[in-house]
């Protein structure tokens, strides 16, 4: 496979745009993570919670005076939650229709990627997630402490705007197959149709039962939310852990929040295309996965241990949370892995995944107030969340690496996307 041939063809082009829609998905529903912060005013209500324990010299300028909104974190618990209660509500309808944009994501690469291509184009697709996370994070702390709509609301604005614009690139220049695609030159056309898989599609009865029963499913479930755990409590709660125990103020905490995720997009192009190596010349798919998986967990896990011991350490804390999801990003062996398990009824199976691990969305927030209720400013009492993302990351994903599988579920029968990613 050359890297060369991939980042100059018409199905990098796809996959560059399909880069910006789940960029734009993440920069949506982070941006609330960051603007909370501006559109909150701080409310003491315990008699040891009104200092910082960490001080930052420069930066413990946090007191908001323009804050709208007077919520005390179980609110902001329930508001940060608010959007995965309805993703993940409409994430069963959207796959049994393929209608949601990572269901119908892995159904287009199907259709456009070459065997032994597709674990790095659904990589470098997925990494448009946390490069759309750290834009978001980027522009919510510049934009939130600006004085004119308030600040806070332009990043949704702004956002809304891109989407709008990306829809007409998107229906102008992607089709559902290559041979739809008036773009695409002859001879790269050629070459995705001898190398993959770009029959039509079929339409069958959906298998309920055998969906909701097959084993493998279940590891992907716990896998997927072993993932999401981790990204999600970085994502949602390190804003307010940066604010409450360090003071950091909003235009500095939206740059500290984007570096992680800056890691995590290397990562994940970097372990995608490490994974596809692996199993074309070392190691079958299932090992491949296997091994990469676990050496992200395990070294993800380790990092946010080791946080507790740089005590205030900010520049630490930040190194280690980067490291900790740059190697976070090797456990994204559960879309590929999707694909070669449902050929036939991937939107389905995608939407139950989606379903359960944006479950983590909602309950990263609350298990963060939970664990710092008596005092939102200790930093002993935030290092407890992290203790507790380890522990679940550590079990789910172990669940994951006992019950995955490179083969085709539920069934036999042959459709364009049974081989995709299958190699042994």
């Amino acid at each position: 496979m050359n890297l060369l041939d991939l980042l100059i063809s018409y199905r990098f082009v796809v996959c560059l745009l399909t880069f910006i829609a789940t960029g734009l998905t993440y920069a949506s529903r982070v941006a609330l993570s960051v603007a909370i912060v501006a559109m909150t005013v701080p409310i003491p209500h315990k008699t040891n919670d009104t200092e910082y324990e960490c001080t930052v010299s420069g930066n413990n300028t946090n007191v908001n005076s323009k804050g709208t909104f007077k919520w005390d974190e179980t609110t902001q618990a329930w508001v940060l939650s608010g959007f995965y209660y309805g993703y993940s509500i409409l994430q069963i309808p959207s796959g049994a229709c393929e209608a949601s944009v990572f269901s119908a994501m892995l159904v287009l690469f199907s259709h456009w990627c070459c065997t032994f291509e597709s674990t790095t184009y659904i990589g470098i697709a997925m990494s448009g997630c946390y490069v759309g996370t750290m834009a978001s994070q980027l522009a919510c702390g510049y934009l939130s402490q600006l004085t004119w709509l308030d600040g806070w609301p332009l990043p949704f604005y702004i956002l809304g705007i891109v989407g709008i614009i990306w829809c007409g690139f998107w229906y102008a220049f992607v089709k559902e197959t290559p041979s739809e695609c008036k773009f695409i030159s002859d001879t790269e056309k050629e070459y995705i149709i001898n190398n993959g898989n770009n029959s039509p599609r079929v339409y069958r009865k959906i298998p309920w039962i055998k969906i909701l029963t097959c084993l493998p499913l279940f590891g992907t479930l716990f896998g997927s939310c072993a993932l999401s755990f981790n990204t999600y409590v970085i994502m949602s709660s390190y804003p307010t852990f940066l604010s409450n125990v360090f003071g950091i103020n909003i235009q500095s905490n939206g740059i500290l929040n984007a570096f992680p995720f800056l890691s995590f997009y290397f990562g994940t192009v970097i372990f995608s295309y490490v994974t596809d190596l692996l199993r074309t010349r070392l190691l079958s798919t299932k090992w491949s996965r296997i091994l990469v998986f676990t050496f992200g967990t395990l070294l993800s896990s380790l990092c946010n241990a080791l946080v507790k011991t740089l005590n205030c350490n900010l520049q630490g804390v930040e190194t280690l949370i980067c490291i900790s999801l740059f190697f976070c990003a090797a456990m994204q062996q559960i879309a590929p892995n999707l694909v070669e398990m449902f050929p036939i009824h991937l939107g389905i199976a995608y939407g139950i995944m989606s379903t359960v691990s944006n479950a983590m969305g909602i309950l990263s927030p609350y298990i963060a107030d939970i664990f710092t209720q008596s005092n939102i400013h200790s930093r002993t009492q935030w290092q407890n969340v992290f203790y507790f993302d380890d522990g679940l990351m550590l079990i789910f994903g172990l669940i994951f690496v006992v019950l995955i599988s490179d083969q085709p579920q539920v069934s036999e029968e042959y459709s364009p996307m049974t081989s995709l990613l299958s190699h042994n």
